[in-house]
């Protein structure tokens, strides 16, 4: 029999991830608030586990972006940054 699989997330991923969009907005960014999350995350071992978390909250609050619409505005806004990049060095 073989054991069942193991989430790739655990619930404080989640949490650090809500929290740290809680203090990442734009409007109303908290640095200290981040920085704690980010640093919780990495001793904890679990910093991509965060980013993770990160996305697929995004995904869960805007349903549209799972969407081919979405898939293709998302492939726009990296090559347009990735343009912008390369013509910056």
């Amino acid at each position: 029999m073989t054991e069942p699989t193991k989430p790739i997330l655990e619930h404080g991923d989640i949490r650090r991830a809500a929290t740290f969009y809680k203090h990442a907005n734009p409007d109303a960014f908290d640095a200290e608030g981040v920085d704690a999350v980010l640093r919780e995350a990495a001793e904890e071992g679990r910093g991509p586990h965060l980013l993770l978390a990160t996305v697929a909250l995004g995904y869960g609050f805007s349903e549209r972006l799972a969407t081919d619409l979405g898939q293709r505005r998302l492939n726009e806004i990296a090559l347009t940054h990735y343009r912008e990049e390369t013509t910056d060095e």
